[in-house]
């Protein structure tokens, strides 16, 4: 949707106060991306980049 059309706009939120499993839809891909997101998570994944950089050999200049 481009964000400076205001008709767009209007459909969309006419959709969202409308359309309950549209709203539940969105609800539940929000959290699965917000789980993704978590410290916890982001943690974890910086870790394992950093084992997976360390254990390569290094390569010469």
């Amino acid at each position: 949707m481009p964000h400076q059309d205001a008709s767009a706009i209007g459909v969309a939120l006419k959709r969202v106060l409308t359309e309950p499993d549209l709203v539940a839809d969105m609800h539940d891909r929000a959290k699965q991306i917000a789980q993704g997101t978590q410290w916890s998570v982001v943690v974890e994944r910086y870790r394992k980049l950093a084992a997976t950089l360390l254990s390569r050999a290094p390569v010469p200049l």
